[in-house]
This record gives C-alpha cells, structure tokens and sequence, in this order.
C-alpha cells in the first residue's frame, strides 16, 4: 500500500473516530485513545466498529474489538484486513 493510500487511510479512521463523538478531526490522531482522549464509552465503541465495518466493508471480530485502545489500533486492523 502506498504511503498516499496509507495517509488516506489514516485520515478516514481518525474522521470515524471523531464523528462518533461529535468532535473535530483536528483534534483526533493516531495516537488517541478511544476512552481517554475521545471518552467513548461501551456503545461508542459498538457503533464505531460498526462504521467500520460498513465504510472498508471488512468483518471486525468481536474479539479483536476488545483489543482496540488507540485509533492507530484501529488503523492496523483495518489495514491488515484490507491488504
């Protein structure tokens, strides 16, 4: 995958994460955590990886969701699914 797709691909995630809860991508990056930085709480987390899901059109395990602390966390999972 190229470093542009790559970019891309990042910049998709972080604006997911950030719709979720109401708040500016600015203020999102690869290194927030999903309950610290972003306050998501067990739903958020449900709806996020169902977004997910539906925009990369991938099958997020419910297993790995449980491993998911980080929107770079996120960004490897769907990386890894998509290539």
């Amino acid at each position: 995958m190229s470093t542009q797709t790559l970019e891309t691909l990042s910049q998709r995630v972080i604006k997911l994460a950030a719709d979720q809860v109401e708040m500016p991508a600015e203020q999102v990056s690869l290194d927030s955590n999903f309950a610290a930085d972003l306050g998501y709480d067990s739903l958020d987390y449900v709806e996020f990886s169902m977004m997910v899901e539906e925009e990369f059109d991938i099958l997020v395990p419910d297993e790995e969701i449980d491993n998911i602390k980080t929107v770079g966390d996120a960004f490897k999972l769907i990386q890894k699914s998509i290539t």
